[in-house]
């Protein structure tokens, strides 16, 4: 019987599983309709052996309902604290459908992780890099079916690499890439000072490779005067039927971007010219939608939900039978 308390925020929560020690793998599972506070899977770091080398692969994620407020996270990665220290978690090939808990789906609060081949569909929240430095995200998928609250990838502090996603009809972001409120912290950092907690500048981060298909880019977002440096933003697809671009203090932001050889594939052949930063104009080249696409996003689709979770169980196919019936 599900528990009374921690419907709402404040209520209390509940952990469903905690990975601790090193060298653990979560497979094939099936998590679903967690209604109480809390995460579903949490990964713990510790300051003396915080190596994890953990792998969390094949699952399927299932519904869940909108809690209201923050901690309902499916997974983290890490907690603020221990941010700044290694974990190289892996989590590859799991199936996120329709979670929608809060904003973050998957929060990673620490460094040296991969985040692969995973399939974000119809889920209200985004991939975000809270806390924490390179970390590798790449061959996610994203569908959002233009469902409020979906979102891509959200990139917080240094070094990551953002590689070969596709992002399809998310409503709130493809990719936002914040301003931060402070520098990452050092060994003499004060915390108390600059805490752990806040948001640090993105610096020394590559997107490259990526697909945003109705899906917004927003640069610069948030509040803080720690803008984004040496980010390269390469060989990227932005299509669709309306360009929504959204760059915050332009004049700022910008210096801090390297646009190169990103294609720009929209219905008004025009689009591109009428945006009035040179430096975008200059990053992307106008070309027509590209072929292949619809097949792409097949192939990811299907290489994701015939091998995630336990096969045999009914939940599991009965989300697969819905995705196979609205792709």
């Amino acid at each position: 019987m599900t528990p009374q308390k921690g419907e709402r925020p404040n209520e209390g929560d509940e952990y469903w599983v905690g990975l601790r020690g090193t060298n653990n793998r979560i497979d094939h599972c099936y998590f679903a309709n967690k209604r109480v506070g809390g995460l579903v899977l949490q990964v713990w770091l510790s300051a003396d052996n915080h190596l994890n080398n953990h792998l969390i692969d094949h699952n399927f994620f299932g519904e869940r309902q909108p809690y209201g407020g923050n901690g309902a996270e499916i997974i983290r990665i890490g907690h603020s604290w221990s941010s700044q220290l290694e974990s190289r978690t892996i989590v590859e090939d799991n199936v996120f459908f329709r979670c929608s808990g809060e904003n973050e789906i998957i929060s990673v609060k620490s460094c040296h992780n991969v985040l692969r081949r995973n399939l974000f569909y119809e889920s209200a929240g985004g991939l975000v890099c809270r806390h924490g430095h390179y970390n590798v995200i790449e061959a996610n998928t994203f569908i959002g079916h233009n469902l409020r609250g979906t979102a891509g990838i959200r990139i917080i502090n240094q070094g990551h690499t953002v590689y070969d996603n596709y992002i399809k009809d998310v409503r709130s972001f493809g990719l936002l890439v914040r301003v931060g409120v402070y520098e990452r912290p050092t060994a003499e950092t004060d915390v108390k000072q600059e805490p752990l907690t806040s948001y640090h500048r993105v610096e020394n981060v590559d997107i490259a490779y990526n697909t945003f298909l109705n899906s917004s880019l927003e640069l610069g977002s948030g509040r803080g005067e720690k803008m984004p440096r040496n980010v390269r933003f390469a060989h990227n697809l932005f299509a669709g039927q309306t360009p929504e671009l959204k760059i915050v203090r332009a004049d700022e932001v910008l210096p801090g971007f390297l646009l190169l050889d990103n294609q720009w594939a929209f219905s008004d052949k025009n689009a591109l010219s009428a945006v009035s930063y040179e430096q975008v104009r200059e990053g992307f080249k106008p070309i027509d939608m590209p072929s292949g696409l619809e097949q792409k996003e097949k192939e990811r689709i299907d290489a994701c939900i015939f091998t995630a979770g336990p096969t045999w169980y009914k939940a599991v196919n009965e989300n697969v039978n819905y995705i196979n019936t609205n792709r």
